[in-house]
């Protein structure tokens, strides 16, 4: 989709602990012209840190990373960063993980096995504001029960009355 000459590229940041994968995401986005990839790396602790510093468009978030996982770290940029939209990108399909991303306040989750086309779109309509599941999730789940539980405050789980640094103990 080609860029309207007022608008910049997409900025995004790929987190991600596999070196191979980042570098992958980074050449396939960037040759599609209107996604700049502004910073990568590889743990939890790391993303929070560039996100802030940066300040991108998305974050393309793993769930599964050192130091502070997706959700997490997803949580942390969201009340430092109102204006950085983070997307899940995780081979992880669980109802309860889509759930707490949606909680901690992920706008898209797609699964690795999409393809580039999907990874894409996903990115430009998430830029403009809504929210996207991999079409793998919706053949599988209730989205829109999910996200109307993900926004229930009295549906919180346990993990959710604990504070931030709480959280952290308990996943190192």
């Amino acid at each position: 989709m080609p860029l309207h000459p007022s608008q910049h590229p997409t900025r995004v940041v790929l987190a991600d602990d596999h070196v191979l994968i980042r570098r992958s995401l980074r050449v396939l986005l960037e040759s599609r012209g209107d996604v700049e990839v502004v910073g990568e790396c590889g743990d939890g602790r790391e993303v929070i840190a560039l996100a802030e510093r940066l300040k991108p468009d998305i974050v393309l978030m793993d769930l599964s990373m050192p130091e502070l996982n997706g959700i997490e770290a997803t949580r942390h940029i969201r009340q430092l960063c109102p204006s950085t939209r983070v997307i899940i990108l995780t081979a992880a399909v669980a109802t309860d993980q889509v759930r707490e991303a949606l909680r901690a306040g992920a706008t898209g989750y797609i699964i690795k096995r999409s393809d580039i086309d999907e990874l894409v779109l996903a990115v430009n309509l998430v830029r403009r504001g809504n929210t996207y599941f991999s079409s793998e999730l919706a053949e599988k789940l209730d989205l829109v029960q999910l996200m109307a539980e993900a926004q229930q405050d009295d549906n919180r789980s346990d993990l959710d009355r604990l504070s931030p640094r709480e959280r952290e103990v308990l996943q190192l």
